[in-house]
């Protein structure tokens, strides 16, 4: 059987699978064929109300830590404030001499070969597969 015949075989399969009168969620894609699966009074699954319960909650905050912190840093609360409410950044905003490394592997390369530069560095800074 090709592929072609079996992905047409498993879509004949399917539409004669996909019963109309099943109890479904009203959030997701599960049905009442799905192990251990519950839905409430208004058809949500036992699944979404879990996800629903693991959704992301702030932190809590040490009160104590964060003024210790200030003061061993010399901050006000405008200045903490003002650092706590910049924008994230990530690896990608920063600065970094990778791509000259990689212009100068050859260099690099020598100098690895004549023990000049440890061979990790060469092997980590000059890869193009790493970012």
């Amino acid at each position: 059987m090709t592929t072609v015949d079996a992905k047409e075989q498993w879509l004949a399969d399917w539409s004669q699978r996909y019963k109309k009168d099943t109890t479904r969620c009203t959030r997701c894609l599960y049905d009442e064929d799905t192990p251990a699966i519950t839905f409430d009074a208004d058809g949500v699954c036992n699944y979404c109300q879990m996800h629903d319960s693991l959704a992301w909650q702030p932190p809590d905050v040490d009160w104590e830590l964060v003024e210790m912190v200030k003061k061993r840093l010399g901050l006000t609360d405008a200045q903490f404030e003002e650092h706590m409410t910049q924008p994230v950044k990530t690896y990608k905003d920063f600065k970094t001499h990778k791509r000259l490394f990689e212009r100068l592997r050859p260099l690099f390369w020598l100098l690895s070969r004549a023990d000049l530069i440890p061979r990790s560095f060469y092997l980590k800074y000059t890869s193009k597969k790493n970012i």
